[in-house]
């Protein structure tokens, strides 16, 4: 049965983007696996449909609320998992039909729609738009479900943020770029691995680092 599990608004009061990113790609998914572990763990359950929403106030103080996440799980799933073993960064891996929402990539780009205001113009020319820096971006978000370092909060990972902002572009364009740049990571990680994966994203620090001189 479908369950709905609103976000505490305390997690959700972030200020910027890598923040949001932060919780969208970490908190969200330590959320996820405690509500499955909790039915799943000893007990015999059939499929359920999970979702989370988050609640959040915008720049007008008004309550806003969306769906964030939605994931399925079963018996046969859970008979698979040590869960006194069981690494939380891995739940994306082995939940069922794990999906973020389109309305949570808009609420931690920080882009206007999600308060229902109309988009604005640009601030930088798009021919100041590195479109490495934009999929390094990317990459480094999805780098935190294989690789223990921390991309995301490194010189290069804002490096790399700083260098998106500048790509302005429209809210499919931009987020099929990123789905791409992030599918990357999983094809790296089904051919070789999760070594192989990090020695990539660690590669793509290296160039980012370069840019930086």
């Amino acid at each position: 049965s479908p369950a709905a599990v609103p976000v505490p608004r305390s997690l959700c009061g972030c200020t910027d983007s890598r923040r949001k990113q932060v919780f969208s790609f970490t908190i969200l998914k330590r959320v996820a696996e405690l509500i499955t572990e909790g039915l799943y763990r000893g007990h015999s359950k059939s499929e359920c449909i999970f979702s989370i929403s988050v609640d959040y106030l915008d720049k007008f103080g008004q309550d806003r609320m969306f769906e964030a996440l939605t994931w399925r799980f079963n018996n046969e799933q859970a008979a698979k998992i040590k869960w006194e073993n069981f690494n939380p960064r891995d739940f994306n891996e082995v939940a069922l039909e794990y999906d973020l929402k389109p309305q949570l990539v808009k609420w931690y780009s920080d882009e206007p729609q999600m308060s229902g205001d109309a988009p604005t113009a640009p601030t930088a020319p798009a021919e100041s738009c590195d479109i490495f820096l934009f999929n390094a971006n990317a990459i480094f978000i999805r780098a935190t479900t294989f690789c223990k370092k921390d991309y995301m909060d490194s010189e290069e990972g804002l490096a790399a943020l700083e260098g998106a902002k500048r790509c302005p572009m429209s809210d499919s364009n931009a987020k099929a770029k990123a789905k791409s740049a992030m599918l990357s990571l999983d094809n790296i990680a089904k051919r070789q691995g999760r070594v192989a994966v990090c020695q990539f994203v660690e590669a793509i620090a290296h160039e980012v680092r370069r840019k930086m001189r």
